[in-house]
């Protein structure tokens, strides 16, 4: 089934409103950035690297496709500072933070090509800067617009899961929200992307 037809049949489900969309993902959706000094510095994150232990995993709801589209996909996030051993999401800035993702992509989806991004909200000092996971492992400014999202990984064919590395080490004080999605590979235009609507959050403290 090739994804025109895939939204022919999806168009008969109840379509999300604009406006919710627009607090999560498109264009305008975080308001304006303030890049600055904090433009990929925060939170300190460096390129991840190949192996990360196994997270615990709190699964976010409302899962849905910018486009509108009823999709089964399920998307999860998980942090932990003791390797696995417990998952947490308040820490200190003398913790070593990892966080996973695990993507389970619509059944249509799988064995398709396709694109992750992981985007990151920060609130530090009252001022909130938007980033994204580039291909290199490092947190670039976004502007919200879908067209210029900017992929963490290329997938030549999806797996029924996915797992995604975010992050390993220490973090700045500040409060995080994480978004995860997906997309087919889009050579022109805007992708259409699964994620969720609800963000998973971190909260980093002295």
């Amino acid at each position: 089934m090739n994804r025109y037809s895939s939204y022919i049949l999806c168009a008969s489900f109840t379509i999300i409103p604009t406006e919710v969309f627009s607090m999560t993902w498109g264009e305008d959706a975080w308001g304006s950035a303030n890049w600055g000094v904090n433009k990929i510095s925060q939170p300190g994150l460096e390129p991840a690297p190949v192996v990360a232990p196994e997270i615990p995993q709190q699964s976010l709801s409302r899962i849905t496709r910018t486009d509108g589209t009823a999709t089964d996909s399920t998307i999860s996030i998980g942090a932990s500072s003791d390797s696995g051993e417990t998952t947490n999401t308040t820490f200190t800035v003398d913790d070593e933070v990892t966080l996973t993702a695990k993507i389970y992509p619509d059944s249509d989806d799988v064995g398709e090509e396709g694109e992750l991004y992981v985007v990151m909200r920060s609130t530090v000092g009252g001022k909130k800067t938007f980033t994204a996971l580039n291909q290199d492992g490092n947190w670039e400014p976004w502007n919200a617009r879908l067209k210029s999202l900017p992929a963490a990984k290329i997938f030549a064919s999806l797996q029924e899961v996915e797992d995604v590395f975010i992050h390993s080490g220490k973090i700045t004080a500040g409060d995080r929200q994480f978004y995860v999605g997906y997309s087919l590979y889009t050579e022109y235009g805007k992708p259409v992307i699964t994620t969720s609507l609800s963000p998973y959050i971190i909260a980093v403290t002295e």
